[in-house]
């Protein structure tokens, strides 16, 4: 059926029971004008589904009505909804208000069901249809922001808590449980102080940090050191952003903590290693002007055996301050991305014998022996890097070995390298100590007072090897001594081996 206008008589007998007390045709054109203006949809049907009333608003989203019923119309059913809640309207008189989503518009509506009884004592039902489609798809973004954020919040890498003007945790995402150590039900609650070191970067700046929070300052990187539930320290960055109500108060932080702790032993071991390093460079220093000094002013006093002696000892320092030298350029030149590689055809024994020759003269109480088959297929490497690897492998076995004890370099042919090993009778190491040994300024701690060295040799060792295509490793039990080894590939790789790995740049040496 088509929309009551206002110049057509409304159908009985449910709209006058909606119009209730307009008794008169000009109330009830009244009624219908503002039905018909509204915006929302509107009908009325029977108990047999049959429609009293539609507006224009429902027909303008589905259509004229055309004598269907309201499954027919609403649905494109040929028999009544299962869901519908006529049975409430109809049978108990309840109003209904429910949603509902029209596959035919593609919409969502806000519905009101209301009961209608008529003079007869016959109930019809009113049903109002509200668009709320935008409504609903705008919260389902705001649900979809809010889950994204919330997810943002538990997932971030970096640690992040809330702090209410109480000085309470009021909010902790995962990493902040992680990092701390602490379940997120001992964390919310608890007074954020607690989770500070007793150090004067700890608790003593927090309670600073908190009152420039309370004020309303935005603060920015301050490094503090934190408690773990464990009771061991966590150096962090703390950035804190005070949050306001409406009224421009503060009432809450939204803090962030960076772990700095590797950053900062990084820092430290710097630190050592600059000294070590600065008393490496003193000392054969101090022995070469000392000798040469000597010999300048006192030569002719000097026996001739004494002077001879005083300028070898001068050239050993002056070996040793050359390979101290070599390796620190070594690791300016990889950090730097300027370590060239100037590979060439070499046999690995000449290089060998060479080089043990070369560390003989510092190690003259070590014995060096060497295990090598005839024949070993040639190498395609930079002859010059391959002897710097083999000398510092070298100069580590004779200063970890006992006086007189033997080393020996071994080689062995695989099918597509060759291994080099450099065998010790030293102490050996632990898996721990293992571990530790490629990394940057590393030196082992039962070693220090044993031996001379900046830590660089084997660092060194592992940026030349991986140059060359290359793996180095220990093998060792605490003990019995060490055996390092290292590969090399016999030819030329696709990869243009005249640099490293892509690094350009460099000068010969």
């Amino acid at each position: 059926m088509t929309s009551l206008k206002r110049s057509k008589k409304p159908r009985q007998p449910a709209l006058d029971s909606a119009a209730k007390g307009a008794t008169t045709a000009i109330e009830r054109d009244l009624l219908l004008n503002i039905l018909n203006s509204m915006g929302d949809g509107i009908y009325i049907i029977n108990q047999q589904y049959d429609f009293e009333y539609v507006n224009p608003a429902l027909e303008a989203q589905f259509g004229v009505v055309n004598g269907r019923k309201c499954y027919q119309y609403l649905n494109d059913r040929e028999e009544v909804c299962p869901w519908c809640n006529n049975a409430d309207v109809f049978g108990e008189g309840k109003s209904v208000r429910w949603e509902w989503h029209s596959e035919k518009t593609g919409k969502t509506y806000d519905l009101l069901d209301t009961p209608l009884t008529n003079p007869d004592g016959s109930v019809s039902k009113l049903e109002v249809f509200r668009d709320i489609t935008e409504r609903k798809e705008t919260e389902k973004q705001l649900r979809d922001s809010e889950e994204q954020y919330r997810d943002l919040y538990e997932e971030a890498p970096n640690a992040y808590f809330s702090v209410g003007t109480d000085g309470r945790i009021e909010r902790a995402n995962l990493r902040a449980v992680e990092l701390l150590g602490y379940s997120l039900d001992e964390m919310i609650g608890m007074p954020v102080f607690n989770l500070y070191a007793d150090t004067p970067n700890g608790r003593a700046k927090a309670e600073r940090v908190f009152q420039r929070f309370l004020a309303g300052e935005d603060i920015q990187s301050e490094e503090m050191e934190m408690k773990r539930a464990d009771g061991s320290n966590v150096w962090i960055n703390l950035s804190v952003r005070p949050i306001r109500d409406e009224k421009g108060r503060v009432v809450v932080s939204r803090s962030e903590i960076v772990d700095i702790t590797e950053h900062k032993k990084l820092d430290e071991l710097k630190d050592e290693f600059i000294g070590l390093v600065s008393h490496e460079l003193r000392t054969p220093l101090t022995v070469i002007s000392g000798c040469l000094s000597t010999v300048l002013t006192e030569w002719e006093r000097l026996p001739s055996g004494e002077a001879q002696q005083l300028l070898r000892d001068a050239v050993l320092e002056t070996e040793s301050l050359s390979h101290l030298v070599e390796n620190l350029l070594e690791l300016s030149r990889f950090q730097a991305q300027q370590l060239a590689l100037y590979a060439e055809q070499i046999d690995a024994e000449i290089l060998v014998i060479e080089t043990l020759n070369k560390i003989k003269r510092q190690a003259p109480l070590q014995k060096f022996s060497t295990a090598i088959p005839d024949k070993l297929p040639l190498i395609h490497a930079d002859p010059l890097r391959i002897e710097r690897i083999l000398y510092n492998l070298l100069e580590n076995a004779s200063k970890y070995s006992p006086p007189g004890s033997q080393i020996k370099v071994s080689a062995k042919a695989e099918p597509e390298c060759l291994v080099i090993g450099v065998n010790d009778q030293g102490k050996g190491l632990t898996p721990g100590e293992q571990a530790k040994l490629f990394s940057p300024f590393q030196r082992l701690e039962d070693n220090l007072d044993r031996a001379r060295g900046a830590g660089l040799g084997l660092m060194v060792c592992k940026r030349l090897v991986e140059a060359h295509g290359g793996e180095i490793w220990v093998e060792s039990k605490k003990g019995k001594g060490s055996t390092f080894f290292f590969t090399l590939p016999y030819r030329k790789s696709t990869q243009d081996q005249s640099s490293l790995r892509g690094l350009k740049g460099g000068e010969r040496r």
